[in-house]
């Protein structure tokens, strides 16, 4: 009994020290920000991609890896050049953008149509 009684006071310790070291990690972690902007160029059209739209997204930060709650079905990105370009279904959906160092940045995209191009700005805080 004793034995067992250590053993769940060890994992339960474990548990916690994991918990709060977990929250202090992520309160450390640097924020990013997202904002939609008009373009300052013609807008791209996308001839391989007739039934899809597009987003645009320009950064100062390189390797940006993105995700969607329903599908990205190309990434044409120039990290190189701080240019994100996605080719999404043409559905409102929710983006996510992750870099190392950085809590996980979440924002909607209302694509409602073909050949729709929309452009954002993600840049730390």
């Amino acid at each position: 009994m004793y034995r067992l009684h250590s053993k769940i006071l060890i994992i339960g310790f474990i548990a916690t020290m994991n918990i709060l070291f977990s929250s202090q990690l992520y309160s450390q972690l640097n924020e990013l920000t997202v904002q939609r902007i008009d373009p300052d160029r013609a807008i791209p059209v996308f001839r391989s991609y007739p039934d899809h739209a597009a987003v645009i997204i320009n950064s100062s930060l390189t390797n940006l890896i993105f995700d969607s709650n329903v599908e990205i079905v190309a990434d044409l990105s120039d990290p190189a050049s701080g240019e994100y370009r996605l080719i999404l279904p043409p559905f409102r959906q929710t983006i996510s953008v992750q870099l190392q160092g950085y809590k996980q940045l979440r924002f909607t995209v209302p694509l409602t149509s073909k050949r729709q191009v929309l452009f954002y700005e993600v840049n730390p805080i």
